[in-house]
């Protein structure tokens, strides 16, 4: 009965839990970047990598993280064996993470692995437009 319950509970606190909002495309989020005056956030990823898994589902699912990221940036995905990776950026590992105006320039440097999502929110608001 007591697996039951936790089961529930953590399938309740999963429906209520804010999502970051990914942009379906590069070109998609360029597009929403110049309409909200955002920067891109460009996570370069690929299947099987752990570091990437951790970023996705314990640092971007964190609420303060993803409270940060909607405010300041408009999220993509690539995953570089599946999708074309824009011409100017590369996987230095994975994931790697590049902020982006809506011209497509390089703001700040990249950054390669995880982080700990209290050290991947300083990261966010030291990048400047």
């Amino acid at each position: 009965m007591k697996k039951i319950v936790l089961i529930l509970l953590i399938a309740m606190v999963s429906l209520f839990a804010e999502d970051i909002q990914w942009a379906k495309s590069f070109e998609d989020a360029k597009k929403q970047s110049g309409a909200s005056g955002k920067l891109v956030m460009l996570m370069l990823t690929q299947d099987g990598c752990a570091m990437c898994e951790y970023m996705k589902f314990n640092v971007l699912k964190n609420q303060d993280v993803v409270g940060v990221v909607e405010s300041r940036f408009v999220p993509v995905e690539i995953d570089i064996h599946k999708g074309k990776v824009p011409d100017g950026f590369k996987a230095y590992g994975t994931p790697t993470i590049y902020f982006i105006d809506a011209n497509g320039n390089k703001v700040g440097r990249q950054m390669v692995g995880a982080a700990k999502p209290e050290a991947f929110i300083e990261l966010l608001q030291k990048v400047k437009k």
